[in-house]
Formats: structure tokens, C-alpha cells, sequence
């Protein structure tokens, strides 16, 4: 026992020994290796550490899918507001405190946009629009009186970025002084964390008191196409409302959200209906009972409401019909389990503003397979290029299959529908002879 002792302790005073002959090593300029890794708490520490944000001073800079858009609130555009921070400043972050990981594209970006936002901000009088690389929408500049800017009206002014289609908006006083100015618009944000946008114009513009605080708002609609992807040359509508304050306006990016993800983008009756009165067709898309479908004003159509025992599904209600907001019918199909619970639904509108007429529906094996299938005939409306009513109509088929349903997207390629086919006598026929049956003799 005592050798073990003196032999510990002999142990310690080697190890001082060591440490009394390091020691002067170190105040020659060596660092100890908890220095060099940034764990100590002394000046020398914040020169190798960093990691805290793109500017190294401590400013965390969240991502994407850290933002909490709960937290953000209504979206303030006054004059001035730089980028948000969700499109161009979410770069990662490196250990030396720099955006070092930032692609050579995404700094390429964040250059454009800025060169962008330069020409903009440069815009002070209606004169500097052109020169600034906008095009001003001649036909969609008004004048209104705006009640925290004087009693005199303001010319408001709408434009488009000639590079990359993003859409503007100006307010400017008589002698062409500019007041107020966004670029922050909903339209600009269709291609998340691009630059260049689908903007081909304005459909409407609109100015009414929407929050009822006894100021001017302003609706706005753009219409948008994309050059590539499933949806090309096809055509859809972006709504925006700009809701006035003390000599500015700001955007709720609740509203401008809840209108277009749920369609109810198609006129500045549909915003109003919504931003105004508080009607909204979210639940069309988010009920899962029948009752609340019912509680909400959902109208069913009781001629084609039975039903039927869907094989892999069981005994289900066919539930079609219509929610009716502004000018509008919205036209949905549910299918409902004995519980009254939403199995399944079906929106046969996809982009069409209204359903204009119901023509038929049938619940029958289209494709051979020894399941029921739902086929409807309807005519479907929406507005044209020259705001007229244009009036399809459609016939849409959706398959049964083991976990659900299925759109065809292949039949009516081939086939083009008319009033006058019959949906039993003509369509169905022409729809089992394509997966290659015959119609069965009653």
C-alpha cells in the first residue's frame, strides 16, 4: 500500500514538471488546443469560432424550414423593405462566420436581385419608371383619392419589370412625384426563390375598404403563364390585396395565401367575398365530415346523391355539389362512409372559375377491372382573354383502384366531348372500347 502511494505520487510531480516546462512554450505564441478549437471564453476565441450568421456579428439568419410564418405576421412593404428574408437570404452559414458555402449561383442571384432592387429604389418621379427598366400598364392606371395621402387624388400606377417580369406598383401625386412604391407582390413569388416571373399583365384592379377601418384598400389580380412545366401556356390568375395605413400600405400574407391556394383568385367579387366578408371555400378542401360540409353551406344535388359499394372502399354516399360564393358555384364530388366521415373527394372544376350546368353522372366499371368507376359530363365557365364567358364542356373519369382513385389522363385526349353526347348511350361506350370491352347487354 505504501509503495503504491509513494509511486502516485511520484506520478503527479512528473506531470508538473512537464507542465512547469510547457508553460514558457505557450507564452511564446503556441495555443492550446482548446483555444484552436474555440472552446474558451477569451478574445482569441471569437477570431477562430464564429459560426453565428453571414456577417459574422451574431445575426442568426434562419432557412426555410425554420421560418415560422405563424410568428411573421402581416407582411409590412413599405418603401424600402429589402428582400424577404425566406427567398434570397436563407445562405448557409460556414465556421469561419461567412456564407461560405454559397453556391457560385446562388451569389449570382443574390446579385441580379440586388441590381434589381438598385433600379428600383432609383425610381422617384413617374419619369424614372421607363428609365429604370419598367413598363408601365398604361390601361390600368387610375386615378383615386387615398385618405392618408391628402385630400387630392393619386395616380396610381402599375409596371412591369421588362427582364424578369416582375410586377410594380407606384402611387405618384399630380406633378409625378412618386409617393409610394412595392415590388413586394404575390405575383412576384409564383416561381419561389426566381427572379424572372409568369407576369403577363393585370385582369383586375379594384379600390374599396376591405378591413372596414374607413380607408381606401387596393384588390389587385395579375394574370399569369408558365413557359414550361405539366401547366404551360396555360393560363391563371394571381389576387393580391394592399391594405392602406398612415401614407403606405401593407400586405397580410394570410389573405393573399388563403385566396389563391384555394382558388378564390378569379374575380375582385371572390377577394372581396373573402377579405371582406369572410367567406371562404378552405373547407371545402379541409372538412372531414359531411355535417361540416353541411355547417358551412355546401349544397348537395340531390338527383345524383345515392349509394354505392365500392369494392376495395365498401358502401359509400356519392355526395356531389356546390358551395356558392360571389358569382360563383364550386363544385365538388365527396364520398362519404356510413360513419359520415370523407373518404375521398374529387374536384372535377381543376381550373375553371364556375360550374355552369351538371349534365350527368355515372357510377359503373369503366375500365374492365371488376371495380366501380365514377364518370361525370358537365359544363364547366370561365372568363376569356377578352373577358368574356367561355363555357367547356367536360367529361371527367376517375378509376377506382386498390388504395383510392385515379384521373384518366389518357381517354379524353383522344376524344372531344359535346353536348350532344349522351353520357350512358355515348361516352361510356366509347370509354370501355378504349380499355378494349364491350358494353354489357341489359
Amino acid at each position: 500500500m505504501l509503495g503504491a502511494l509513494f509511486g502516485a505520487a511520484f506520478v503527479i510531480c512528473l506531470l508538473l514538471l512537464w507542465k512547469i516546462w510547457q508553460d514558457p512554450l505557450l507564452e511564446e505564441g503556441q495555443e492550446s488546443l482548446a483555444v484552436q478549437a474555440g472552446l474558451t471564453g477569451d478574445a482569441s476565441t471569437e477570431e477562430v469560432s464564429g459560426g453565428t450568421g453571414a456577417d459574422g456579428e451574431g445575426e442568426f439568419i434562419p432557412g426555410p424550414e425554420g421560418t415560422d410564418r405563424e410568428e411573421i405576421g402581416s407582411v409590412d412593404i413599405t418603401e424600402g423593405e429589402g428582400p424577404p428574408v425566406e427567398k434570397l437570404e436563407n445562405q448557409p452559414v460556414g465556421g469561419n462566420g461567412e456564407a461560405n458555402n454559397q453556391q457560385p449561383g446562388q451569389q449570382a442571384l443574390r446579385n441580379e436581385y440586388e441590381a434589381m432592387e438598385e433600379r428600383f429604389e432609383s425610381i422617384e418621379r413617374r419619369e424614372d419608371i421607363g428609365e429604370a427598366g419598367y413598363t408601365v400598364i398604361e390601361d390600368q392606371v387610375f386615378l383615386h383619392i387615398f385618405e392618408t395621402f391628402g385630400e387630392n387624388e393619386i395616380v396610381f400606377i402599375p409596371a412591369m419589370e421588362n427582364q424578369y417580369h416582375r410586377l410594380a406598383v407606384f402611387l405618384a401625386d399630380a406633378e409625378g412625384t412618386i409617393l409610394w412604391k412595392t415590388d413586394q407582390l404575390e405575383t412576384n413569388y409564383s416561381f419561389r426563390e426566381e427572379l424572372a416571373q409568369p407576369n403577363k399583365g393585370i385582369a383586375a384592379v379594384s379600390f374599396q375598404d376591405l378591413n372596414r377601418d374607413g380607408l381606401t384598400d387596393i384588390v389587385l389580380i395579375s394574370n399569369c403563364e408558365n413557359e414550361t412545366g405539366n401547366y404551360a401556356g396555360t393560363p391563371y390568375k394571381v389576387g393580391d390585396v394592399l391594405y392602406q395605413e398612415e401614407g403606405s400600405f401593407y400586405r397580410d400574407w394570410r389573405i393573399s395565401d388563403q385566396i389563391n391556394r384555394f382558388g378564390m383568385n378569379k374575380s375582385v367579387d371572390f377577394i372581396v367575398a373573402c377579405a371582406r366578408d369572410g367567406y371562404s371555400t378552405e373547407f371545402l378542401y379541409t372538412a372531414t365530415s359531411l355535417q361540416e360540409l353541411l355547417d358551412n353551406g355546401f349544397e348537395i344535388f340531390e338527383q345524383q346523391h345515392y349509394k354505392r359499394n365500392f369494392e376495395k372502399l365498401g358502401t359509400l354516399e356519392i355526395v356531389p355539389g356546390v358551395y356558392s360564393v360571389a358569382e360563383y358555384d364550386i363544385f365538388m364530388i365527396y364520398l362519404v362512409n356510413e360513419e359520415g366521415y370523407i373518404a375521398w373527394s374529387f374536384q372535377p372544376m381543376e381550373d375553371y372559375d364556375s360550374l355552369f350546368s351538371m349534365m350527368g353522372m355515372l357510377c359503373l366499371d369503366l375500365d374492365g377491372d371488376g371495380m366501380k368507376d365514377l364518370v361525370i359530363q358537365a359544363r364547366f365557365s370561365y372568363e376569356g382573354p377578352n373577358e368574356e364567358l367561355v363555357v367547356d364542356t367536360r367529361c371527367l373519369i376517375y378509376y377506382q383502384r386498390t388504395d383510392g382513385f385515379v384521373e384518366d389522363t389518357e381517354f379524353e385526349k383522344l376524344y372531344q366531348f359535346t353536348e350532344k353526347d349522351r353520357l350512358k348511350d355515348d361516352i361510356v361506350v366509347k370509354i370501355r372500347d378504349f380499355w378494349g370491352w364491350e358494353v354489357e347487354k341489359e
